[in-house]
């Protein structure tokens, strides 16, 4: 069955939901390791403590099932934000299914994909009554031994600002990495074919002696800047997606060598407030163009009909006069705060 498939099943239960209480319709759709699938709903009561939800529904009737072995569960809800499982029906599914696929469906029919361990991580089971040991702590373990082990140790992500070297932030959390993907992706597609080239994050900048950056994506024009070890020479476009720890160099002295170098585009990207500033070269200083934020449901739903109209949904790249990006792209998909 395929993901599309997984998920209209689950969407298909929205309307078998029975929530006369909360109005909240959930549907969920799990694959068994044969292919075979069970649906639920939520299913409320009066007394509130005996309400069910979905994801439990269609566990519990695989299981009264003889099915025991799952390999994904899809879970549809009817609200724009994507919709996770309870930690009740997280402990369910782990009982299961330590390695659950988990897609999330929002109302526009988009979808997140996580795993289970994301979402409960280092979960209750069996190992701690003393039971045999369960795949997931026996992954734990595997884990451990991999972070002792040398030979499976990253090297600390640095970078060289004005001569120092200047220690990176632990690797990026969810939201930075998705909001970097999808700019990385936008460009993708649309350079496919052209002389220009789109560099995710972990690739060196060389812009300067004194200046080596990692940027999360840029687009470089001219080929012969790309070399095995990285990019040398000003990319054309340079995104930054801010994290707490990095957000000051990205403002301020990574931007003065940015604007100096030659970069002639340069976003600043924050994932949590949802906007983009973008800044344009001028005589060798980056000069802020536009900021572009996604406004949130709530808000457009107060707005007057004059004011939707002046709301801007999408914006072009400097670059590229026929390039129009999504705002809702860039931020597709994120966890809610």
């Amino acid at each position: 069955m395929t993901k599309q498939e997984l998920c209209q099943k689950a969407v298909d239960m929205l309307k078998m939901a029975y929530v006369p209480y909360s109005h909240f319709p959930v549907g969920a759709a799990l694959e068994c390791e044969d292919g075979t699938v069970f649906t639920g709903c939520n299913i409320e009561n009066a007394g509130y403590t005996p309400t069910n939800c979905a994801e439990r529904t269609a566990v519990f009737k695989a299981v009264s099932e003889g099915y025991r072995k799952f390999t994904r569960i899809a879970i549809a809800a009817t609200t724009k934000r994507f919709c996770a499982p309870c930690g009740v029906c997280r402990q369910v599914l782990q009982e299961f299914a330590p390695d659950l696929q988990v897609i999330l469906v929002n109302c526009d029919g988009e979808t997140l994909d996580l795993t289970l361990p994301e979402l409960l991580p280092y979960g209750f089971d069996n190992s701690y009554l003393g039971c045999q040991e369960s795949p997931v702590n026996h992954k734990i373990r595997e884990v451990d031994a991999m972070n002792s082990n040398l030979a499976y140790q990253e090297e600390p992500r640095e970078e060289l600002i004005g001569g120092k070297v200047v220690a990176m932030s632990p690797r990026p959390a969810f939201n930075h990495n998705r909001v970097a993907f999808r700019i990385a992706h936008i460009f993708e597609n649309y350079l496919d074919g052209k002389k220009c080239t789109v560099i995710a994050d972990g690739t060196d900048l060389f812009l300067t002696e004194e200046d080596r950056f990692i940027p999360d994506v840029m687009v470089v024009c001219d080929r012969d800047k790309i070399r095995r070890d990285g990019v040398h020479g000003a990319p054309d476009l340079v995104v930054e997606v801010l994290s707490p720890t990095t957000a000051r160099h990205d403002k301020t002295v990574k931007k003065a060598a940015y604007a100096k170098s030659g970069v002639r585009e340069y976003w600043i990207v924050d994932p949590e407030g949802k906007s983009i500033e973008i800044y344009l070269n001028q005589d060798g200083d980056l000069v802020l163009h536009d900021v572009h934020a996604l406004i949130p449901d709530w808000m457009l739903a107060k707005m007057t009909v004059e004011e939707l109209a002046e709301v801007v949904t999408q914006f072009r790249c400097s670059l590229y006069d026929d390039l129009e990006i999504s705002i809702a792209d860039v931020f597709n998909g994120l966890l809610p705060q």
